[in-house]
């Protein structure tokens, strides 16, 4: 009977026993002796550090290892290990999706929040250019460079035209 007729199942530790010196390879069945091979194959181990490791001769490690089971171990491993990379590659898109989606949702919020700022004083403008129109006196707009900061003294520009249309020199 197979260790896979028996209901058999790696155990997680035996590998570590065997390492500590708390299990021998030579007492072990040839199922655990299976999984401890092919994880220290799959570790990197070469041959020869695998029977140093375990205390035994190469030829040994090299029977175990080509056993089937020792082969389909390693098989089912490296597939375990590709399906955890793809995995986490999913759950670290999925969050960086959502973190840059939240970042896009402020700025698309800072952005209208200006374009409301602007609309407002372009109709703020609008409103002293009516109430200056019906007045019938002469409007200068002054432009600015930037926006002083609170410890700057605004400096303005000299003006490039006024609002009836005549262009004025700069400077």
């Amino acid at each position: 009977m197979t260790a896979f007729e028996t209901g058999w199942e790696p155990d997680p530790q035996i590998v570590d026993a065997v390492l500590d010196g708390r299990a021998s390879l030579t007492t072990l069945d040839d199922a655990d002796r299976a999984v401890v091979v092919a994880e220290l194959s799959e570790r990197g181990e070469s041959v020869e550090q695998i029977a140093d490791r375990l205390g035994c001769c190469t030829r040994v490690v090299k029977r175990v290892r080509a056993q089937p089971l020792t082969r389909t171990l390693v098989r089912a491993m490296r597939a375990e290990a590709e399906r955890q990379a793809a995995e986490n590659i999913t759950h670290h898109a999925q969050t960086v999706g959502a973190t840059e989606q939240a970042a896009h949702a402020r700025r698309a919020q800072q952005l209208a929040a200006q374009v409301d700022a602007l609309v407002e004083s372009t109709r703020k403008l609008r409103q002293e250019l009516a109430t200056a129109r019906s007045a019938q006196r002469p409007v200068t707009m002054w432009v600015y460079r930037r926006k002083p900061g609170p410890r700057q003294a605004e400096q303005q520009m000299p003006p490039l035209f006024d609002v009836d249309g005549q262009v004025t020199s700069r400077g």
